[in-house]
């Protein structure tokens, strides 16, 4: 009997393990999606500092070209060169283009696992409210059975009513004298 009791009491116990698990199991998720956010944030700011970077190089190469066209006795506005600096203006607005690309790109991918992160944190904090749930209500079940698999009724009613034979038959005799029920065959 007292291992049956501590058996409950241990499953009770495991219940509330099991939350507590859970419970933790979502902390830790939130504070794994929470660095993702804070990881997209500085990942689009990485992006947008290598863009910058990415113009930056392209004003100097065409300033550059400029200053050679400038020094070697030709033209600045001689087609040839406006048409040279023209494609470092079209690469170096790709390259920015994609620096910023690929910044949002990883950043959206940090957000996309913080969100699943959430999800499994979720997920895993219920299936352990769940499990812990069905520890506890086993607990209380080896408790409640703990003195053998009697019912509540077997345990707490000492054998049920005494002195009943079902055979007897009982009429109504409130409006008579006696009040209350009569056998029929004069017993009370």
């Amino acid at each position: 009997m007292a291992g049956m009791i501590m058996q409950g009491i241990g499953m009770i116990e495991s219940g509330w393990g099991a939350a507590r698990a859970g419970a933790g199991a979502m902390a830790s998720a939130r504070f794994q999606a929470s660095q993702l956010d804070q990881n997209a944030g500085q990942e689009i700011a990485a992006g947008q500092i290598n863009a910058q970077e990415k113009q930056r190089q392209v004003a100097l190469i065409q300033s550059k070209a400029l200053a050679i066209a400038a020094a070697s006795g030709g033209s600045a506005s001689d087609p040839t060169v406006m048409n040279l600096i023209g494609r470092n203006a079209q690469l170096g607005s790709y390259e920015s283009a994609l620096a910023m690309y690929q910044g949002e790109e990883t950043a959206r991918k940090n957000r996309l696992t913080a969100s699943a992160a959430r999800i499994t944190g979720q997920v895993q904090q219920e299936a352990y409210s769940m499990q812990g749930t069905a520890n506890a209500f086993k607990g209380i079940g080896n408790l409640l059975s703990s003195d053998g698999a009697k019912s509540l009724y077997e345990k707490y009613s000492a054998g049920g009513p005494t002195g009943f034979d079902s055979n007897t038959q009982w009429i109504d005799n409130s409006m008579g004298d006696a009040g209350g029920y009569t056998s029929i065959d004069g017993g009370t």
